[in-house]
């Protein structure tokens, strides 16, 4: 109820008044037990450091600083490094000041960051459907005044009416198929067999619970991709 856990050497959970003010002014007034599964608080606590200490890429001049439930990975960076070398190697591309690009499933923004850095006049749309994600890389923007980002809400194509076309559309996708059965009726059927009267929803130290994709994610990607592309758009 204070943030912190009373343990000698306990951590710095700053992020309960962070994330769960409402909870805790509520508590004041008489409210019930704040209650964490432990993968969850392990999950948070990692997540409250990195956006404490920030995240430094080595083809970044600044530390990104990554919402709760935003998605990113300090390493490897081999992707990345592709787009690099792409860009460096083709400076003909993207080089008009109409030159637009689409960052999709922008994630922490290290696409969006990437590409402004290499084509400094490139406008570039930074889309995810995580409103998380979306705030994240706001912040982002904001903090070290990057121009020529627009940071929208979208799942894949469907809010980006009005934004493009586009030169290019770079997809940075999640890299774990989703399971194949009801994850959230499998967790309810599990706990209700222990304690009919509670329902248990996804934590965030499900390794499942943010990035993970449906089964139909790349046919609605390269079904809705062609209307959003300019000619000769990739």
């Amino acid at each position: 109820r204070t943030g912190q856990v009373r343990l000698d050497g306990q951590p710095d959970i700053g992020y309960l008044g962070l994330l769960y003010s409402d909870y805790r002014d509520a508590e004041d007034g008489g409210g019930g037990d704040f209650v964490l599964r432990v993968p969850d608080l392990w999950a948070l606590h990692t997540a409250w450091q990195y956006l404490l200490n920030g995240v430094q890429y080595p083809f970044l001049n600044h530390k990104l600083h990554p919402f709760f439930g935003v998605y990113f990975t300090p390493k490897p960076f081999e992707h990345f490094a592709l787009l690099i070398d792409w860009l460096d190697s083709h400076r003909e591309e993207l080089a008009s000041p109409t030159s637009r690009a689409l960052d999709l499933g922008t994630g922490s923004g290290v696409v969006s960051l990437i590409l402004r850095s290499r084509r400094p006049e490139l406008q570039v749309v930074a889309s995810d459907l995580c409103p998380n994600a979306v705030f994240s890389v706001r912040c982002e923007v904001a903090r070290w005044g990057v121009d020529g980002v627009e940071v929208v809400q979208s799942d894949l194509f469907s809010d980006l009416d009005g934004h493009g076309p586009f030169d290019l559309i770079v997809f940075n996708p999640p890299w774990m198929p989703r399971p194949g059965y009801d994850w959230e009726q499998t967790r309810h059927d599990a706990h209700e067999a222990l304690d009919p009267a509670h329902e248990v929803a996804r934590g965030a130290g499900d390794l499942t619970g943010g990035n993970d994709y449906p089964p139909d994610l790349f046919d609605r990607l390269f079904d809705g991709a062609p209307a959003h592309l300019k000619p000769g758009g990739r």
